[in-house]
């Protein structure tokens, strides 16, 4: 994490005069560009938001104001620019009376306002938007609300607070769940970067958050059936549903599904059919929680775990319990921010928040890491990743069909490499996973790094996204390496020390 110490700005005697002529202020000198001061980056913040002001009062002429604001949309884009900064830009641009201008300005903050990370600009759009009743900004502003904010719930959000001004009288979910299905359309323009479907998604995730327990979903999913339309995604989260007995939470998830549904794949419809019949085959207390990322556990236990299968959850907790105790537990120290409720590694701390399906989880990713094979892939991985500084490393553990484990490496690709504490799963890894146990990554940038020993905040938030069992491998020593697994729900448990086969 980095500080960012602010340095105070002092004005030295020889300039007192400079100072008193406002020099030293807020506000730009007589004379000057004030445009070149909003622009220039190594000017106070304060200094250019004066600016601001007045290079829209200077800007009369309706060519001067169109060639005005040509200057400022870069700055309200960027995520450089300082909020204050963009705030004042966006008030001045709202404020535009001419009609051609001003439409011109209504059409680009709404592109914008999925993007924006000021959140102040955020508000004053959402506010516009609404009192303005510019009702073709909904689905902008559930995409934009899709996108968490620090410290604000969903019932605070301006952009709710539009929404539901902008859609009065209708629930709000069934005005996120009509973004879903009918989201805006691309254009020629933007048919390569797919925004009809960004769109799609952003309103599923939403959706999620405001229907956790997914009944409003389901309904609404069911009567939009009923009515004899379709549209993507539909009939692949009701498929799940029916016959897996789950339903897509996150986007990433809804994406998952209709990858396993591709009549395209035999594989997939394959391990489908399997999979159906075994969590069809669970009693009530072992369907309870259950979530997508575990239908590959149940179909592998019923085949080669059949005892488990068998078990409740409390004698599942027991043979967990009785595998983890007495293996040392190591808390990870760097990666986690303050700010959050502390993450706990032991299983006892761990055990209470989990299900049936979690329980079972949680050991067969045991077996596969006893499994010597598996081991000595990820040791080998876990080198090719030390020798390479540009990105952490990481993969899928898939099931075999004899009933062993088995661990394929998926090396992010140039553009995703991002340095040697991040790990950027490629669409090839996640497209090869669909079948998998377990996503894994690598903690080994240094051979003695055992205060990384776990996930990170930005590692337990993938696991959320994707709706993943994850795993991540940790350095002890030369010739150690530590386990964590890692869950939805911010849930880890650490697994203990491994040390791998060698040559």
């Amino acid at each position: 994490m980095t500080n960012h110490l602010r340095r105070a700005h002092v004005c030295s005697p020889m300039v007192l005069l400079a100072l008193l002529a406002g020099s030293c202020g807020s506000s730009p000198r007589q004379g000057e560009d004030p445009l070149k001061n909003v622009l220039n980056p190594s000017q106070s913040v304060n200094t250019r938001v004066a600016a601001v002001g007045e290079a829209f009062d200077r800007a009369v002429v309706k060519s001067d104001r169109v060639a005005l604001r040509s200057e400022l949309w870069p700055l309200v884009w960027s995520p450089e620019t300082p909020g204050p900064l963009k705030a004042e830009i966006v008030t001045r641009l709202l404020a535009e009376t001419d009609a051609e201008v001003a439409q011109g300005v209504r059409e680009e903050l709404r592109l914008n306002l999925p993007h924006q990370t000021s959140r102040d600009v955020v508000r004053l759009v959402s506010d516009a938007a609404a009192e303005r009743g510019w009702t073709e900004y909904v689905p902008a502003l559930v995409r934009a609300w899709a996108r968490g904010a620090e410290g604000e719930t969903d019932d605070t959000r301006p952009e709710r607070r539009a929404v539901e001004r902008l859609a009065p009288g209708k629930p709000i979910e069934e005005v996120v769940f009509g973004v879903f299905t009918d989201p805006p359309p691309d254009t020629p323009g933007t048919r390569r970067m797919k925004l009809e479907e960004t769109y799609r998604l952003s309103a599923w995730d939403l959706l999620a958050r405001l229907d956790r327990d997914g009944q409003r979903r389901l309904a609404m999913l069911q009567a939009f059936v009923a009515s004899g339309e379709t549209r993507p995604y539909i009939e692949e989260a009701l498929a799940a549903h029916r016959e897996l007995l789950v339903l897509p939470f996150s986007s990433e998830e809804l994406r998952w599904v209709a990858r396993l549904r591709d009549r395209r794949n035999t594989a997939n419809a394959a391990w489908w059919t399997e999979a159906s019949a075994a969590v069809n085959a669970l009693g009530a207390e072992q369907r309870s929680g259950l979530q997508l990322r575990h239908a590959e556990f149940v179909r592998f236990a019923r085949a080669h775990r059949p005892a488990w299968i068998t078990m409740s959850r409390a004698e599942l907790a027991s043979e967990a319990a009785r595998r983890f105790e007495g293996r040392e537990v190591r808390t990870a120290s760097e990666g986690r921010s303050s700010g959050r409720d502390p993450i706990t590694e032991r299983y006892t701390q761990a055990e209470p928040r989990m299900t049936w399906g979690d329980l079972l989880a949680v050991l067969v990713i045991d077996d596969a890491l006893q499994d010597s094979r598996t081991m000595k892939s990820l040791a080998t991985y876990a080198d090719y990743d030390r020798r390479d500084t540009t990105t952490e490393y990481g993969g899928i553990i898939e099931t075999t069909p004899s009933g062993g484990f088995m661990a394929t490496l998926y090396q992010p690709r140039p553009g995703q490499r991002l340095g040697d504490d991040r790990f950027i799963a490629s669409e090839d890894m996640i497209n090869a996973s669909d079948r998998a146990i377990a996503h894994f990554h690598f903690h080994v940038m240094q051979r003695f790094n055992g205060r990384a020993a776990g996930p990170s905040l930005e590692d337990l938030d993938y696991s959320n996204r994707f709706g993943r069992a994850c795993v991540v491998m940790t350095s002890i020593d030369t010739k150690t390496l530590a386990a964590d697994y890692f869950q939805p729900g911010m849930i880890v448990v650490d697994l203990g020390d491994f040390v791998p086969p060698r040559d």
